[in-house]
């Protein structure tokens, strides 16, 4: 599809200054008993082959949608949503190769009942190993119950049975939600590919990652070949194809709120899913093959550690487990996800890159030292194939930033010279610093931060940095310890061989946070969301929250400028003549239309309605 920005920010700018008919169209609306009323968006929306897919997540309760909106006509159409759409947990009563089976032994969209995997070695080979109620001797251990009964009803209540104990291991019944809530993970999705084995005609599954500590894997819809395009209004699109718990947190499932909402999340699948193409030896027998492959992020609250894992998703009815782990390194802690890029450091894989927190404080000399070190900020790079931890860099926070531990965003990936490698890794810190780290090698950029805002700590980069060539653009105050009363901005930084050079500073109306990446068009104009009186943990004040999406020219001059219901705590997402946002509460905003194909001669000049409308 081929996107015209000169079109879509002419139609933007009149529709955002009232310049135009704004229309409302009417709401795409899930069963009501499946919409609690404290329902939030706060990950990015995807836009793809036509279909807006946006997660969301209840409180008090654990429950999670993930929406499936048609917005290629006149009025947005809910295709599917996977909250209505799962399998049941079943109590393994009639295991077999059936999609009636309890549970089943191959992966069907058309399954009765859940598929679920985890990782275990087995003589230290990695593999991937059912969770069903089968499998409880071979997870008793990792799982860390004491006897087969207490680990045949703990994974009875993974798979969504309530009540369940060692003495009523299959529980009372099935739970709801089946699907917990979706907070953190921005959902991916794949579907077919030209490049990987056997994919031309693949189905398209979307990934996202929940606070049930799972990976979930979503069937979207078949491939057409007659009318070229996905079957995504199939009666089981939406259905859960499979999930991955992450083997490392195994032992941490046993504290997960299965019975009790209000109970804080112990294991958490929270950073966004990265995947795709490429080209590497995946299996050790000296050919290289194109391979699609997943990396992501779960983490343990309780004990500030991530993991991360690589699976091939090549053909999704056979997901394979390359490695996973706890995050290598030393003292690395919790991280919101990774970025795969490829750095020219002669090694025959590209690398994934993270930053995290830090698990300790630590003194100067990187002994940790609880009552008088300081946290900080790392980054590492792993080795996509093996997992191998490749380098590790960190810097240490003085002064008010010292005792902030605050997750930070993903890194960006920085092509200063457009030849495809990957440069630099960019990102910013609690300590209002931006840093861009040499992906082959993890030294920084002069040693220094390449910028540092004016401020320091009491200007928080704590959303991602969008990068367009030697270009760097951030907002600062997404962080929750940042003052509510403040001013912060949005700054324009370009990276030179010798450091960083500030371009232009956009200053925000008092009390505006940049929470997410800004997204940026290839004429180098920028899109970002600042809100006002959010604050991610506390939902039930979020009503009073306010927000605002904004244009800018290249030179950070505002173009255009419209408010929200609430807050923005997402992504503005750019298409094929079209952008849209979601607003905490649900709201769409939607500034153009949709389309799956657009043919270059067909393209034509005229105006684009401004839809805000609601997911429920």
């Amino acid at each position: 599809m081929r996107f015209c920005p000169d079109l879509l920010l002419t139609s933007l700018a009149l529709s955002l200054c009232g310049l135009m008919q704004a229309g409302t169209v009417p709401e795409a609306r899930a069963a009501d008993n499946l919409t609690p009323a404290q329902e939030f968006v706060t990950t990015s929306p995807i836009i793809a082959d036509g279909v807006l897919y946006i997660a969301s997540f209840c409180r008090p309760e654990h429950a999670g949608h993930l929406r499936a909106i048609d917005i290629t006509g006149s009025t947005p159409l809910q295709l599917w949503d996977a909250a209505e759409q799962m399998p049941k947990p079943g109590t393994g009563a009639s295991p077999g190769s059936l999609t009636s089976s309890d549970p089943p032994q191959t992966i069907d969209p058309d399954n009765q009942y859940r598929t679920l995997f985890t990782n275990l070695a087995t003589r230290g080979v990695e593999h991937l190993q059912p969770v069903a109620p089968s499998a409880a001797l071979a997870l008793q251990t990792a799982l860390g119950a004491t006897t087969a009964g207490e680990a045949q009803a703990l994974i009875n209540s993974i798979r969504g049975r309530t009540s369940t104990s060692a003495e009523l291991v299959d529980g009372s019944g099935d739970a709801f939600p089946l699907l917990w809530g979706i907070s953190r993970s921005t959902p991916a999705v794949a579907g077919r590919s030209f490049l990987a084995e056997n994919a031309s005609e693949r189905i398209q599954v979307v990934y996202v990652g929940a606070e049930d500590g799972m990976l979930h894997a979503f069937y979207a819809g078949s491939w057409d070949t007659l009318s070229g395009s996905y079957n995504q209004s199939h009666p089981v699109a939406g259905q859960e194809l499979w999930a991955y718990l992450p083997g490392s947190l195994l032992p941490c499932f046993k504290y997960q709120p299965f019975d009790d909402s209000s109970d804080e999340i112990a294991v958490h699948v929270d950073g966004a899913p990265t995947l795709g193409d490429f080209f590497l030896d995946w299996n050790g027998d000296g050919r290289r093959q194109w391979r699609t492959l997943l990396v992501g992020t779960g983490s343990t609250p309780n004990l500030g550690r991530s993991a991360i894992f690589a699976l091939d998703v090549t053909d999704p009815y056979q997901p394979m487990i390359l490695w996973e782990q706890f995050l290598p390194g030393a003292n690395l802690g919790m991280t919101r996800g990774a970025v795969i890029g490829d750095p020219d450091d002669g090694l025959p894989s590209p690398a994934i890159f993270l930053t995290t927190s830090y698990a300790n404080k630590t003194d100067q000399g990187g002994t940790i030292d609880p009552v008088n070190g300081e946290y900080g900020l790392q980054a590492c790079a792993i080795d996509l194939l093996t997992g191998n931890l490749r380098w590790q860099w960190q810097s240490r926070y003085d002064g008010p930033a010292a005792d902030i531990n605050t997750t930070p965003a993903q890194p960006a990936l920085m092509d200063v010279d457009g030849n495809g490698s990957t440069e630099y890794l960019i990102f910013g810190d609690m300590a209002g610093r931006l840093w861009a780290i040499d992906a082959a090698t993890g030294a920084a950029l002069g040693g220094v931060p390449v910028y540092t805002v004016a401020g320091g700590a009491t200007q928080p980069i704590g959303a991602g940095v969008a990068t367009h060539g030697r270009l760097a653009i951030f907002g600062t105050g997404g962080a929750e310890h940042a003052d509510e009363d403040e001013t912060y901005a949005i700054y324009a930084v370009e990276i030179l061989p010798t450091g960083g050079q500030l371009l232009w500073t956009h200053i925000l109306d008092p009390g505006e946070k940049v929470w997410n990446t800004p997204a940026i068009d290839q004429f180098g104009r920028v899109y970002f969301a600042a809100s006002a009186d959010y604050q991610p943990e506390e939902w039930k004040d979020q009503t009073t929250s306010t927000g605002r999406l904004v244009i800018l020219d290249k030179t950070g001059q505002q173009q255009t400028s419209t408010s929200t219901d609430s807050a923005v705590p997402g992504k503005v997402q750019i298409g094929p003549d079209l952008a849209v946002a979601v607003s905490l509460s649900g709201q769409v905003y939607q500034f153009g239309s949709a389309q799956r194909t657009v043919d270059p001669d067909e393209q034509t000049a005229g105006s684009v309605r401004l839809f805000s409308w609601r997911v429920r």
